[in-house]
């Protein structure tokens, strides 16, 4: 349930940054912190959908001698951390490509490869 709380509360958060700074074109480095959080709470999604999955698989298949201290924790982690040193990597790889004239996104570029 841990779990579903984290990928609720990223869900909440990009959700909430897209429907506010989507046509937010006027500043272009408030555009480009639009689009960065965007891709980050995109990411965050998926991994904390992985790890919902990999949590589902640990429970069903196995079953003896399973203990891992501090799960929840390591997931927790594992799922925050991945996206952020994508993000991190994009953004230091082409600056420019979180801008967009149109709407903040994440712009056709080195991002995308």
């Amino acid at each position: 349930s841990n779990i579903l709380v984290g990928l609720s509360t990223n869900l909440l958060a990009l959700l909430i940054v897209f429907v506010v700074g989507l046509e937010r074109t006027g500043d272009k480095e408030g555009c480009r912190v639009v689009a960065l959080l965007l891709h980050y709470f995109l990411l965050t999604s998926f991994a904390w959908m992985l790890a919902e999955g990999y949590a589902i698989y640990r429970r069903l298949v196995t079953v003896f001698g399973s203990y891992i201290p501090h799960y929840i924790v390591k997931l927790a982690l594992l799922a925050q951390g991945i996206p952020a040193l994508i993000v991190i990597v994009a953004a230091a790889a082409d600056w420019d490509s979180y801008s967009n004239t149109n709407i903040c996104r994440l712009a056709n570029g080195v991002a995308f490869y």
